[in-house]
């Protein structure tokens, strides 16, 4: 008789963390994945796939300046945040492509010290930091032809 209260205790306990952990993680594929930007890892790899007569011309440095002006357009726009300081923003943020270049091309032209670029350097800089986004699952383009 011992056996049978054993039995059904386990298959209780069992049953239970089954339903708990179904239920957590139907909860969790909901939610949108969350892409972690690193920095560095971002200048290296938009240097690095920037035409050849551009990298010719300018430094890993200017590129970071351009992808820290970038990253902070995101994160005006609640799109991008930073250390996880504050909290996320459930549904779709969006954010125009052409207003974060006219963003960055603005704060090239007004910031004393800002790197000696051309608006066609700062585009391809621009351009290659979207295509960085994509491939590391942080944004997605609205385009119905992409």
């Amino acid at each position: 008789m011992v056996w049978f209260f054993v039995v059904v205790i386990a298959v209780a306990v069992v049953v239970v963390g089954l339903v708990v952990v179904g239920r957590v993680t139907a909860e969790l594929a909901d939610q949108p994945a969350t892409a972690y930007f690193d920095l560095d890892g971002a200048v290296l790899w938009v240097g690095d796939h920037l035409p050849a007569d551009t990298t010719a011309q300018i430094s890993y440095d200017d590129v970071r300046v351009v992808l820290g002006w970038y990253l902070d357009y995101l994160t005006d726009k609640g799109v991008a945040r930073r250390d996880d300081a504050t909290p996320a923003i459930s549904g779709p943020l969006v954010a125009a492509e052409d207003e974060a270049l006219a963003y960055v091309l603005g704060r090239l032209a007004a910031e004393d010290g800002s790197p000696d670029l051309t608006d066609a350097q700062v585009v391809e800089i621009c351009d290659a930091q979207r295509t960085y986004l994509v491939t590391i699952g942080a944004v997605r383009s609205i385009d119905p032809a992409d």
